[in-house]
Parts: structure tokens; sequence; C-alpha cells
């Protein structure tokens, strides 16, 4: 589920790992039934969704260790008919996140593009599973654009990851284009596109706010359970990013978003303590962000 790095097609991909988050973003650990047999012990789903949630807390808290460990405490319910699509789904996105974070703590770029392939893998499997999983393609998705950055010395592979990346956007854009997780990484890739190949800072935002309002517009109960939920806080801190490198940096918009985001995760790493104090800095001079380029790609 997030730091601000030059990674190409991504912009804000950070979790939603905060235990008082609103069922909307994280999914409740109470939501299963215990046991009849021992009404004290959580069910398997229940420890899945519990597993979920830490692993959406260690993203927002930048805790690489604490996703591995996670991602292998999650393969156990892999064999369980219901819930191995969304075992191997938080598999996955602990891997994804891992790879997030990873980007902004300098790690090593065969171990990044390692995590990426295992939590590609666990996404393809969770499709498999359930082949109307719009979030599991979304999530590979998001995997093949940042192997893009990872790959950006080695052609063939990068276009490799570009061809894969551009396949998946569509079968998502036919299965779920409303998706406001679909719409966050979109927006990123719409970031560092050049026009002629349909991209442009004025669509990025335009898809971010379109995922916005496509949250604010749902009326539907919020959802408690195994199914992912995150992406108004990632949305939020994309407008914050997006805001602060845009041709015309508006510092006083990304402070808006960013304190919105934290309103939501309070303990989110990367907005707190690397993108707030940039956006402080450029506001106290003038709006202009001398240590930031506008033509950085944004982070998913």
């Amino acid at each position: 589920m997030v730091e601000l790095v030059t990674i190409a097609f991504l912009n804000v991909f950070m979790s939603i790992g905060q235990a008082g988050a609103s069922a909307r973003h994280e999914p409740a650990a109470g939501a299963a039934v215990a046991s009849p047999a021992n009404p004290d012990r959580p069910t398997a789903r229940e420890e899945l969704i519990q597993l979920a949630t830490a692993i959406q807390r260690a993203d927002y808290e930048d805790d690489r260790p604490g996703l591995q460990r996670l991602f292998e405490s999650a393969g156990r319910f892999s064999e369980q008919p219901e819930l191995a699509p969304y075992a191997h789904y938080w598999r996955g996105f602990a891997m994804w996140r891992r790879t997030v974070n990873g980007f902004n703590d300098a790690v090593d770029g065969r171990e990044l593009e390692s995590d990426l392939l295992i939590a590609i893998d666990e996404f393809q499997q969770a499709a498999k599973l359930k082949p109307d999983f719009a979030d599991a393609l979304i999530g590979e998705a998001g995997c093949e654009m940042n192997l893009i950055y990872v790959h950006r010395n080695n052609t063939d592979a990068m276009r490799k990851d570009i061809v894969a990346s551009a396949q998946l956007v569509k079968r998502i854009q036919s299965l779920a284009p409303d998706n406001p997780r679909f719409l966050w990484i979109w927006g990123a890739s719409l970031w560092t596109r050049p026009v002629q190949a349909g991209g442009s800072q004025t669509k990025a935002f335009e898809a971010y706010r379109h995922g916005l309002a496509v949250l604010k517009s749902d009326l539907s109960p919020a959802e408690s359970g195994l199914a992912p939920g995150w992406g108004e806080p990632e949305l939020l801190m994309s407008l914050a990013w997006s805001n602060l490198n845009a041709s015309s940096p508006d510092p006083t918009a990304a402070e808006k978003y960013a304190l919105a985001a934290l309103q939501i995760v309070p303990r989110w790493h990367y907005v707190r303590d690397i993108l707030l104090p940039q956006i402080v800095k450029a506001k106290s001079t003038d709006g202009k962000t001398s240590s930031l380029e506008s033509t950085q790609t944004p982070k998913m």
C-alpha cells in the first residue's frame, strides 16, 4: 500500500494498514464467526482477515521484514478452496508493497525483481481461482508497471513488461473500469505517458479524482471481509504528490490532500515523514519545489 520514488507508471501504491481505519479501507478483523466448538478461537476466515489487516499496516509503516513474515503466514490458507483466492491476493499484495517500500529503501534491484515476480505469481493464482477477481488483475498490472522501472536498463525485458501491463489494463477496463484501485495505477501511467501515447498530467488528475468520486458515490454498506477495500488514501496521496510535482505546482492543494490521507492512515510513513515535509518546504519557498522535479514519475 508507498513513498515517492521515480518508478515508471507508478504513483502511489501504499497500503492501508491502520488498526483504526474505517471498514472501507481495511477489513474488519471481527467479521468472521468463531468456531462453535471453540467460540474463543478464530475461524480460518477470521485469521486470514487479521493477516490482511496486518499486511496493510506493515505496508503503510514500511515494515518490509513484517511483510515477508506475513506473506509466509498467509500461505497456509491457500489450500482452502473458499479462502484460497484471497490468500493468494494478500500474499501477492504483501510482496508487491514490500517492493514499493523497497524502492524508497534503496534495496538491490535483483531483490526487487524477485519480490515482484513472486507477487505476480500470487496474483495470477488468485485470478485463476476467481476469474472475475478484478483486483487480482490490478495487482498484477501494478507489479508489471513496477518491473518497467526495474528493467529500465534492459530494453528487451522492459518491452515485455510494457506489453504485459498493456494487456492487463485492457482486461481490467473491460471488467472493472471504475475500480478506484485501478484508477490509482492508471493515473500514474497517464502521468508518465507522452501526450502522443494518450498521457498527460491533466488526464492523471482526472483519473485520481474520478476514483475518489466513485468511492463517494458508492452508497452500499462498507464491506468487511477479505475483499480489497483500499484506495481512498492512495488516491489522496497521489493527488498530493501530483499537485506538488505538476508543471504548475500547487503546494497548498498538495498539503490539503496529504493531510486528508493522514486523517485516514495517520501512521503512513511515506506521507507523514517524506511527502508532507517536502510540501511544507515547497510552501516556504513560495511554491517552488527546489528539491523536486516536475518530470519525476509518480509513485504507486
